[in-house]
């Protein structure tokens, strides 16, 4: 989406030469993001058009609790699976809108957190 041009966060006004560049280049880059910033500037709408960029969906070793890589896997069980089913190993597909979830930040439940649910997919 980014390499095409495409309006990557539609909606958001104002911050086209600021703020959307930032955020695509850490994007990018792999970076962590911290959204700060007072009441009404678009924090949690950007965080929630962020879910458009994921792939939109990964496979994912099926039975994993932690939904590991089945091209790297890092926890025991699964290291065992691929070592002995090998090609043969069941996949899951977890679609986009599964890796991302909202929750609370504060318990008055006036400021909502976004979060990316954590994997251990690595790429490949």
């Amino acid at each position: 989406m980014i390499e095409s041009k495409k309006e990557v966060f539609p909606g958001i006004i104002g911050y086209s030469q600021t703020v959307i560049p930032q955020i695509q280049n850490a994007l990018i880059a792999g970076q962590d993001i911290i959204f700060l910033g007072e009441t009404g500037q678009a924090k949690s709408r950007i965080m929630r058009q962020l879910v458009a960029l994921l792939d939109e969906k990964i496979p994912t070793i099926k039975g994993c609790e932690i939904n590991d890589n089945p091209y790297r896997p890092i926890c025991q069980r699964c290291r065992n699976l691929v070592k002995e089913k090998g090609d043969t190993t069941e996949i899951a597909w977890i679609p986009r809108e599964e890796r991302f979830g909202e929750k609370l930040a504060t318990p008055d439940v006036t400021m909502g957190r976004s979060y990316w649910r954590r994997r251990s997919y690595q790429g490949g």
